[in-house]
């Protein structure tokens, strides 16, 4: 058709730039709802992007308009448009005003988010237009064109990580709607200067909210995160900073800490060093005196989720002599290292002190060195890599938790060296799910080297802040009486503590004794009779905080349990997750679909319907 004449020209350089531009734009945002909501939102995100592009072909396939319309003119056409709506777009997200927790009691919310979703979606149906457009009409070049597609969604991948670092998610945004109008600014020249004067308006504004990260607009959080009441009160954090693990934005804590958020939640904290290492005799009432009280004087200890360093601060009190502290974020590491270095009175530059910026299980299995205590300080810290609040992300890995990962930990002890992990818990006598199921899987580790009198080898207290803290102790050799009356005196000098399970401890109908102390069979049946899921953590399943079985959502006990401790950590992450999936459902039967109505005569002439349906249902 002589409307395609010039359909003939070579378009590399513009589905590379699309695609370049449509990574950086999915995964940056899967950062930023990450921290403006939850984890378990940039499922929807990587669905909606998928549901973009899937939909750009539907359009180009029922409308003969853009079927027929130069390539030349419809690729800058939807780039600039695409990019103009990335720029926009983040305005919209950012300012949109969402509460999790209500999504299921109040019917605006579920608007918020249907608002949220459209906008992020309108960007990538102009994707999916261009790159269906691009491999439909150049079917001779498809091979070449698609792996030129690929290349540049892959060196996005390979790129989002050091550019979210340089410019802040935000920044990466805007970044890809720049992009994405500059893949049609070489064809916009060709056919229009007005137009191509358009593109390179877009591309300027578009920069500008690259150097000026949204042009300083900020992602209003959940209602329901810790950092909402500081946005909502106008009060700015003491310090923030992106990374590509989680957000950290540092408040003051009565004067004498830096309160972190990790993702707009409450998650580590920064303690003013103003004395001493030896004068913080507050550590002998405090949780963290535990582990110590069952090893030997000056122990070699590694801290996993170093955090903020108040584990180091207290491993200095107890005369440690050498600290690894391994911290996730380098953020974090970052205020420890330089920005709050003084405030700290540069503790973690001491030469006993060697505070790493790494993975804590990537960097045990690297050592060759063994320790007297492995240390894991809740190391998820509610952070987006943590299922710790409202359940929210239950379908998020932890690999700390398997165990592969408590056999790695027990392999690099010294003789007599212990494992401590520490969990907040809203209530150990209601709901110990945490500590149960972290004792399941530490008993199957157990198993797995050989040992099978598992009571004799661990050790559990409990001590009240503004959680109810669980501190489990693990170790190869059964512990001593003497060690144990350490253990039992240690707990109880703790305002609020208890010695839970220890060798001797006279046995009890709770949950966590029962899953200790039973016979294996009898174990067995227990576990899979339980009302929730407290099977062992693996590391081909390593879904930990995933509590409530799907299948029990409708009628589980706690559904009913409104105001309990239980409406705050169960099954809600998985709720919202079946609410996030009927919502994907829904617009994609609307935009993948509904469409077809259009073109109805052509569909029923189509063979396999059926078996096509299933196939991209699917």
């Amino acid at each position: 058709m002589s409307s395609n004449n010039r359909d003939n020209g070579s378009y590399y350089i513009e589905i590379f730039l699309t695609s370049f531009a449509a990574l950086l734009l999915e995964i940056s945002y899967t950062r930023i709802v990450s921290f403006k909501v939850y984890y378990f939102f940039t499922y929807l995100i990587i669905g909606l992007a998928l549901l973009g592009l899937g939909s750009g072909g539907v359009f180009v396939a029922i409308s003969r308009r853009l079927r027929e319309a130069r390539l030349d003119r419809l690729v800058p056409w939807c780039c600039f448009i695409g990019g103009l709506a990335i720029g926009a777009g983040y305005f919209v997200i950012a300012e949109i005003r969402i509460s999790t927790l209500r999504l299921y009691s109040e019917p605006m919310e579920i608007f918020a988010l249907a608002g949220l979703s459209l906008t992020l979606f309108s960007a990538y149906l102009c994707i999916g237009i261009v790159i269906s457009s691009l491999l439909a009409r150049q079917s001779t070049r498809i091979r070449s064109l698609y792996f030129v597609d690929l290349l540049g969604a892959g060196l996005a991948c390979f790129l989002v990580i050091p550019l979210m670092s340089a410019v802040t998610p935000p920044g990466v945004v805007f970044l890809a709607g720049a992009v994405l109008v500059l893949a049609g600014l070489r064809l916009s020249f060709k056919v229009s200067k007005p137009l191509f004067g358009l593109g390179l308006a877009a591309i300027l504004a578009l920069v500008g909210g690259v150097v000026f990260p949204g042009y300083g607009v900020d992602p209003i959080v959940d209602r329901d995160k810790t950092l909402y009441q500081h946005q909502s009160a106008s009060q700015k954090p003491l310090f923030s900073g992106w990374s590509p693990v989680f957000r950290v934005d540092a408040v003051d804590l009565m004067g004498q800490a830096r309160l972190l958020n990790h993702d707009g939640n409450a998650g580590s904290g920064i303690w003013k060093v103003d004395k001493p290492f030896d004068q913080f005799t507050e550590f002998n009432q405090d949780e963290r005196a535990i582990p110590f009280s069952t090893i030997a004087p000056k122990p070699k200890v590694l801290i996993i989720g170093a955090a903020g360093g108040h584990e180091i601060l207290a491993s200095l009190f107890f005369g440690a002599s050498s600290i690894t502290g391994v911290e996730l974020n380098p953020v974090t590491h970052y205020l420890l290292k330089t920005h709050y270095a003084d405030y700290t009175n540069h503790m973690v530059e001491r030469p006993e002190v060697n505070y790493i910026n790494g993975e804590g299980r990537s960097f045990i299995a690297r050592t060759k060195e063994k320790y007297d205590l492995i240390y894991y300080v809740a190391p998820d810290s509610y952070s987006a890599m943590n299922a710790a609040t409202s359940g929210a992300f239950v379908m998020s890995e932890s690999y700390l938790y398997t165990v592969e990962a408590i056999v790695d930990a027990l392999g690099h002890l010294n003789d007599r060296g212990i494992v401590c992990m520490a969990f907040g818990e809203f209530s150990y006598e209601k709901l110990p799910h945490r500590t149960a199921r972290y004792a399941v899987t530490a008993r199957e580790a157990f198993r797995r080297i050989g040992i099978t009198d598992f009571e004799k080898h661990i050790l559990i207290g409990t001590t009240k802040s503004w959680l109810q803290l669980s501190t489990i102790v693990l170790r190869k050799e059964p512990f001593t009486p003497e060690e144990v009356g350490h253990f039992r005196k240690t707990v109880q000098q703790i305002p609020s503590g208890r010695p839970r399970v220890f060798p001797g401890a006279k046995p009890d109908a709770g949950v966590v004794n029962q899953v200790v102390t039973l016979p294996n069979d009898q174990l067995s049946d227990f576990l899979a009779k339980y009302e929730y899921d407290l099977s062992p953590v693996f590391d081909n399943s390593p879904f930990f905080w995933h509590f409530a079985r799907f299948r029990d959502l409708v009628d589980a006990p706690h559904l009913s349990q409104k105001g309990t401790v239980s409406n705050f950590e169960l099954a809600y992450g998985e709720q919202i997750l079946v609410a996030l999936l009927a919502l994907t459902v829904v617009m994609g039967a609307a935009f993948l679909l509904l469409p077809f109505i259009v073109i109805r005569d052509t569909w029923r002439a189509l063979p396999h319907k059926t078996a096509s349906f299933v196939y991209f249902g699917a």
